[in-house]
């Protein structure tokens, strides 16, 4: 889908670019408080006011080569289903991944943790994954939803061993 806005105003292309922005706009339906949805447009209408230069590091982020490539299409994702919905946003992911391109998604809410690991893990086989944050996101709730994901991500498909949580407070 062609994009009137991209991240940081970038027009770097698929096959010259080293990683992708993937937009992941999927809501927890269990969630009262709604607009995760309208974070991955959000942040690259925000973006067109960034300084891409950071003096402590000397960098600067408009040389780095990210395509934008837009949004998963999760129109209707409350009719679809979530299992619909994770399927599309493995696939788009899977297919970034295996063309050996960084990765960098942008949700939506916690719960696309899921679907992106599962395509992480069919790449990377051995992946390692590290959760920093102060919250638990590890109860044991019958579906995957926000406060959930990890839980279902070990109990599904990811060894526990290769999980590590830093500056948790529960």
């Amino acid at each position: 889908m062609p994009l009137d806005i991209r991240f940081m105003s970038g027009n770097t292309s698929l096959e010259e670019a080293d990683g992708v922005l993937l937009g992941c706009p999927l809501e927890d339906p269990l969630l009262w408080r709604k607009g995760a949805a309208e974070f991955p447009q959000a942040l690259r209408e925000v973006s067109r006011h960034f300084d891409s230069y950071h003096p402590a590091l000397d960098r600067d982020l408009s040389r780095c080569r990210i395509c934008d490539v837009g949004d998963v299409d999760l129109k209707g994702s409350d009719e679809i289903g979530m299992n619909a919905a994770f399927s599309k946003i493995e696939e788009a992911a899977f297919s970034y991944l295996q063309k050996d391109k960084f990765l960098l998604s942008v949700g939506g809410s916690h719960v696309i943790t899921y679907p992106l690991l599962r395509a992480a893990l069919k790449r990377y086989p051995d992946l390692r994954v590290v959760s920093i944050g102060a919250g638990h996101y590890f109860e044991a709730h019958k579906t995957v939803d926000d406060e959930s994901c990890l839980y279902h991500v070990v109990k599904d498909f990811l060894p526990r061993e290769s999980l590590a949580f830093l500056g948790v407070r529960m």
